[in-house]
């Protein structure tokens, strides 16, 4: 099990299997791409697959700004984190 917590607070977990789905890694080649129609999708279905609807939601509450926008570029940094945490040992329990 992968788990951390974002720079900006956001407490996360998932089971580092999920990277063993093809799908998962398409998304991330999607997210590592420079094409932002790529990042858009990658970013979608990375968090649809990996955290669910529940986490999906409480994520976005997490970013969302005080006019009820859900920033890319904020949700961006929170996937990228959680990926690197799954490539740090001391985050896996």
């Amino acid at each position: 099990m992968v788990e951390g917590v974002t720079a900006s607070g956001f407490p996360f977990a998932y089971d580092e299997q999920i990277m063993n789905d093809f799908e998962i890694v398409d998304a991330i080649a999607d997210i590592v791409s420079e094409e932002p129609s790529r990042l858009l999708t990658g970013l979608s279905t990375f968090i649809s697959k990996v955290m669910g609807s529940e986490g999906k939601k409480a994520l976005y509450d997490h970013v969302r700004t005080p006019d009820g926008r859900v920033p890319i570029d904020k949700i961006q940094v929170e996937i990228t984190e959680m990926l690197t945490a799954g490539r740090e040992p001391v985050k896996k329990s």
